[in-house]
């Protein structure tokens, strides 16, 4: 797995200091903190091996749910009933969001592991203005990804559905963004995971089992207290969002919800981080 390197951190943190001391105007300030994290975001190997491997995932998982509709055998008929191309795309979300998680997690816990968090410190003291330029790039670059990652599962998906594939632009419309928007908040929360935790492992463990785990688990339960403790879970309100609502509340809190636990994870990371040494 690959890590920031002190030299590249040192060495783009250079540049940004360098702007910096011509004036507002060229770097420096929050502007300045996105542009240092956006060259270290993309000068090492782990993010483009996460960014192809959520593609994969999404690509197959989206054709693997298109074949399984239109499949037809003796023991399984041939379904008459049009699926739409936008569904699978949204069940094939669920596990393309690991990549995401993946790349969210490694912007902060490879530089504690290689001890690089020194150098960006260095580079950016405020605390505030290097986590918030983190969270920005995350979201920004994880939103962008998440339309492509949509609009590839749904090729995959219609291609494999064929005649039975059901195109409604105004679903698709909806869709689309709301994978990008529920892929952004996702890679926003596992930052802020990350910011506390400082472990990979950790910050994937706990990631997951608040995504995916406890829903999953919680769904599965018919006592009513324990439907609304789901309810408020990361995870089932991330498949609130991609459903376009549920029968306990709509897309539109489902957003709130999520929004609020990636902002109250960065903000407990925060806090986090201003506490303890690097």
């Amino acid at each position: 797995m690959n890590t920031y390197s002190t030299a590249e951190v040192a060495q783009s943190g250079d540049v940004i200091t360098r702007e910096s001391a011509a004036g507002p105007e060229r770097g420096g300030g929050l502007w300045g903190a996105i542009r240092f994290e956006w060259v270290k975001l993309w000068s090492v190997r782990s993010t483009w091996w996460c960014l192809a491997t959520g593609v994969i995932l999404m690509v197959l998982w989206a054709g693997v749910v298109g074949y399984d509709y239109s499949y037809e055998d003796t023991a399984h008929p041939a379904p008459t009933e049009p699926f739409p191309v936008g569904d699978t795309t949204i069940q094939a979300a669920q596990l393309a969001q690991f990549a995401i998680m993946a790349l969210a997690m490694l912007v902060i816990t490879s530089e504690y592991a290689s001890g690089s968090i020194r150098a960006t410190l260095q580079c950016v003291p405020s605390r505030f203005r290097m986590l918030t330029s983190k969270a920005i790039l995350v979201g920004l670059v994880t939103f962008v990804y998440g339309l492509v990652l949509a609009g590839a599962g749904t090729i995959s998906g219609g291609i494999m559905l064929e005649d039975l594939a059901l195109v409604e632009s105004g679903e698709l419309m909806r869709q689309l963004p709301s994978v990008a928007a529920y892929l952004a908040l996702v890679g926003m929360f596992t930052l802020g995971v990350g910011f506390i935790l400082r472990s990979a492992v950790g910050t994937l463990s706990v990631s997951m089992l608040l995504l995916v785990v406890l829903p999953l688990i919680t769904r599965g339960i018919g006592a009513e207290f324990i439907q609304t403790i789901s309810d408020f879970l990361p995870g089932s309100a991330g498949t609130y969002l991609l459903d376009g609502g549920g029968d306990r509340y709509g897309a539109g809190p489902a957003l709130l919800i999520l929004a609020a636990w990636a902002v109250a994870a960065l903000g407990f990371g925060y806090s986090t981080l201003k506490k303890r040494d690097a």
